[in-house]
């Protein structure tokens, strides 16, 4: 069942600065079924145009108006849907109303119709807008709450694994990814993932494992060259690092970039002792 009211996170600080990839390929999305963030454009109008997920798509692709116009067709404060609820939360999020978005998860998670599914959809968007006040603990009980409710989605895994990884739990981390990559071994997020908290965790090796599995097209990426480069670095391979950082996309990620400069000022130094 699909579901794209579900919403993943953005982490703001510079431990682990996901950018993340349009994806063209579902097999490699282990979020495919649940959140339309890493969806490319050719994907999004293949979408089954049901009653909300037309909504959904079109204030995900911008379209805010288009898609609470088409929502309020259905309004109705005795409506028990709780799906039309967190639909219309999640299309008020969108749109930057985040008080808005806090009342209609409210309601869809006090719906007399919510189901397990509805109420993990809520949780978890709850859980990203407590993350995005930088209400840590209230997003990590909401991320859990969700994952407990149904423990089938897997984006409320994904979200408490980067909130992990922000705050320096690698292990725990590394845990919720990889029982993710059963179902998408090659999600390139999943892997970036994990090889940057085995890297931060100093886990050189363990880290380059994972790396070395991400497809050589979305290796450019900044955020993904720039923590291969560092575990490249750690694990003594400087040309191989240097390589790596001169291939790196640029970015307006300005916590990557001056991760990148000093990378890249720590390479040359190793680089230029080697040939004394």
């Amino acid at each position: 069942m699909k579901v794209f009211t579900i919403i993943m996170i953005f982490l703001s600080s510079c431990a682990q600065k996901t950018l993340f990839t349009e994806i063209n390929d579902e097999r490699k999305d282990v979020l495919a079924h649940e959140s339309l963030i890493r969806y490319s454009k050719g994907r999004i109008l293949n979408l089954e145009k049901s009653l909300y997920v037309k909504s959904i798509s079109q204030c995900y692709s911008g379209d805010v108006k288009e898609g609470l116009k088409d929502l309020m067709q259905f309004y109705n404060p005795e409506n028990e849907s709780a799906e039309y609820w967190n639909a219309l939360a999640s299309c008020y999020y969108y749109k930057g109303d985040i008080i808005k978005s806090k009342f209609y998860y409210g309601l869809s998670l006090n719906s007399k119709k919510s189901t397990q599914l509805t109420k993990a959809t809520a949780l978890n968007n709850l859980g990203v807008i407590y993350l995005s006040n930088s209400q840590w603990a209230k997003a990590n009980l909401h991320f859990k709450k969700a994952i407990n409710t149904a423990k089938h989605l897997k984006t409320p895994v994904f979200n408490l694994a980067q909130l992990q990884l922000e705050f320096g739990h690698y292990q725990s981390s590394i845990n919720y990814l990889n029982s993710l990559l059963s179902s998408a071994p090659e999600d390139i997020d999943v892997l970036a993932a994990i090889g940057t908290a085995y890297v931060l965790d100093n886990k050189p090796k363990e880290a380059l494992t994972y790396f070395t599995k991400i497809d050589s097209e979305f290796v450019k990426r900044a955020d993904i060259a720039t923590y291969y480069a560092f575990a490249l670095y750690k694990d003594g391979q400087y040309q191989f690092s240097n390589e790596v950082l001169s291939n790196k996309e640029n970015s307006n990620n300005s916590d990557i970039n001056t991760m990148a400069k000093q990378l890249n000022e720590l390479v040359a130094k190793k680089l230029k002792e080697l040939e004394k």
